[in-house]
Parts: C-alpha cells; structure tokens; sequence
C-alpha cells in the first residue's frame, strides 16, 4: 500500500490594520489572520482491494480523494473531491476544536467535536459543508480524522489545521498585563467578557473589533464628564462610558502614551 502524500497549504489572508485613526480589526480585509488548511490525498491504491482486477490501472492515479479542512473565525469548512475513476462510498471527518475558557480563565475538559459526512462522492464531483466553528482562542489548533469507505477498504488518516492571530498584529492595540503573553492575556479577557450586557460577540475577532472601537472612542478620554468616568493610577486608566448612571462600556488602558488595552468589557 502506498503511503498518502500530505500536503500542508498555508494561506495567508492579508488582513492588516487600516491606517486610520479607528484602529480597527473590521473584517478579512483589515485583520491579520494565518490558516494552516491541512489538505489530505489519498491514493487510489489505498481504496482499492489488491486482489482487484483494475487495481494496477486505478493504483497508476496520483490521487483519488482529496480532503481539505479549512477554519474560519466563524466556522470550519471542509471540502472533498473525488478524482478517481468510480464512486467513493463515504468520507466522514471529525474535526476536534478548543474549547472557550472558563469565565476565570480555566481550561474546559474536553473538546468541541464536529462531524462532517459525505456520502456517494461521483467521479470528479467535490462537495463542501461548513459549521458553525467560532473561534474563542487567539491560537486556535484543529485535530481529527478523515474516515474514507469505499467498498470493503477503509482508509483513516489524521486532520490538523491552525488558526491564529499573529503577536504582532495583537500587541498593537492590547498589552499583556499581568499575564506571560498577549495571546494569554487576550484568551482570558475574552472568555471573561464576551457575553457581557454590552458586548455579546460571538467570535474573538468580533470581540477585538469592539475592543478596538471602544479604545479608539475613550482613550482621549482625560477626566469625567457627564457620558464617561474617568480613573487614573500610577499604572492604569480606566474609562468607563456611561448612559445615566449604567456602564455600557469600559477600557482599561496603560498609563502610557500609547494607551493599550489591558482589558475590555461591557456589564
């Protein structure tokens, strides 16, 4: 049997930060995201019964199925095709990913689990599904299987991709407080205020979008007025926008000219 060839394809969208005075991670044109979309080639000799009459014809094919797992800050798609000469009775990929932390900053047991099923795939056919994959983790690591029937023969292989936002695209606009880096710091912040009155995102990348809006907006704050509070320490500024007496909003900035964030939310 041969061995499969991997291919590891990496993808870099080029998501930078627009230049404006917003500062903002608005979407895949202005962030700054690397995908790792592993991509999986199984020969046609290893779906193929030795004993079978077409095998050294259908084993001459470089590829008969190709699997490609792909992730999204907003979900995972995973893309078969079948470059074979007869139908492929079944792929089944599971792909395993991490899971939010704890409000205190915890790991989760476990993972979250995603099945992805394609049945009957014709010769030359892909077909591609997607779910709803969030992405929680400023490093995001995706691990499964690929399960490839086809008659008697079973194929598995493994499945990883990756997801992250680079440190330095992060440490612009975010400082790394008291933790040993960023992608910590950031992890944690988001897990303890993603689902707070006035922030509800659903994704990390939506969470630095209004992390970053709302810097932009309070940062020039220098004392309290009527919509915002204001509260300066040797090390820290926050400032907190108010509507009558309820925080809608707040940063915690560094006592810097830079004016970091340390911390966002919204009670």
């Amino acid at each position: 049997m041969k061995k499969s060839l991997y291919l590891l394809m990496v993808s870099i969208f080029l998501l930078f930060l627009s230049g404006n005075q917003s500062e903002v991670y608005a979407s895949f044109n202005e962030g700054n995201v690397l995908v790792k979309s592993d991509v999986i080639n199984v020969s046609q000799s290893e779906l193929s019964e030795s004993g079978n009459k077409e095998f050294k014809r259908l084993a001459s094919l470089p590829n008969a199925v190709t699997i490609n797992v792909t992730p999204s800050v907003t979900g995972v798609t995973v893309k078969v095709r079948n470059y074979g000469v007869d139908t492929v009775d079944s792929v089944v990929v599971t792909v395993n990913s991490p899971k939010i932390l704890t409000s205190k900053g915890k790991e989760q047991k476990g993972k979250n689990k995603s099945t992805f099923v394609f049945t009957n795939l014709k010769p030359a056919i892909s077909q591609d599904k997607s779910k709803p994959v969030p992405m929680v983790r400023t490093k995001m690591s995706y691990t499964g299987s690929a399960v490839i029937k086809d008659g008697k023969k079973v194929v598995t292989k493994s499945v990883n991709a990756s997801l992250d936002f680079s440190t330095d695209q992060l440490t612009k606009e975010w400082d790394k407080g008291t933790f040993s880096d960023i992608h910590k710091s950031i992890d944690y912040h988001f897990a303890k205020h993603y689902n707070d009155k006035y922030v509800k995102v659903n994704n990390l990348q939506q969470y630095l979008n209004k992390a970053s809006s709302a810097r932009s907006e309070m940062k020039n704050i220098t004392k309290t007025t009527s919509k915002y509070r204001y509260k300066k320490s040797a090390t820290s500024i926050k400032v907190t926008k108010m509507s009558g007496k309820t925080t809608t909003q707040y940063v915690l900035l560094t006592n810097t000219k830079a004016k970091k964030l340390y911390s966002y939310g919204g009670d």
